[in-house]
């Protein structure tokens, strides 16, 4: 779902004491996909960046003139169809311009959105190609966080029983096995590795 970060036409998403940074930010994010007028008083863009809560996310900005409307989604495909929608309907809303010799004009100097005159064929294909090697590197990354963290509460666990065990005494397998829901060898072995982590801790300190 997309979230307004920086509008001068609607609301925020984000608290507005935060505003500046998110939309400095976002504009510091890598370039995917651009379209923009001769003179670059109107640019639509799609950004991809790291916002400051540390979420990866795509931004979509549009700005013409004083006119801002900026907004992000962790979802590539949403930004890049929002992206185009915005730019098509940009440009069916200005009346078409002709010049001396009564030629239509574009709009756009350049885009690289389908459709819409002074699009490049392939044009579009280097951004999409960098958004999903981002995804992939994204992903890779929150990957091994999770199983950096999976480990480190593996090894809590496995040091908890241990430490449970050893209090309790005479039968505390038993007991600990009926707590927790697991057979009395399965409590067993977890307890055997947590006396091996406690172990290398002490012999550490």
């Amino acid at each position: 779902m997309l979230r307004v970060i920086r509008s001068t036409v609607q609301g925020l998403n984000i608290d507005a004491d935060l505003e500046d940074d998110y939309a400095a930010a976002a504009e510091a994010g890598e370039l995917l996909h651009e379209t923009y007028t001769g003179d670059k008083n109107l640019t639509i863009e799609v950004r991809a960046y790291t916002d400051p809560a540390g979420q990866n996310r795509f931004a979509v900005l549009y700005t013409h003139g004083a006119d801002i409307d900026w907004q992000d989604t962790p979802d590539y495909t949403e930004a890049r169809n929002s992206y185009e929608e915005s730019v098509r309907e940009t440009e069916k809303g200005v009346p078409v311009d002709v010049d001396d010799d009564g030629n239509e004009v574009p709009l756009f100097e350049t885009t690289d959105v389908r459709g819409v005159a002074n699009y490049e064929e392939g044009s579009e294909e280097s951004g999409e190609a960098e958004a999903y090697l981002l995804l992939a590197e994204w992903a890779t990354a929150e990957a091994e966080k999770a199983q950096e963290i999976a480990a480190e509460k593996t090894q809590a666990r496995q040091a908890a029983y241990a430490l449970a065990i050893d209090t309790f005494g005479r039968g505390g397998n038993a007991v600990l096995a009926r707590r927790v829901g697991k057979s009395e060898p399965t409590v067993k072995d977890i307890a055997d590795r947590g006396r091996a982590i406690l172990e290398a801790q002490r012999r550490e300190q």
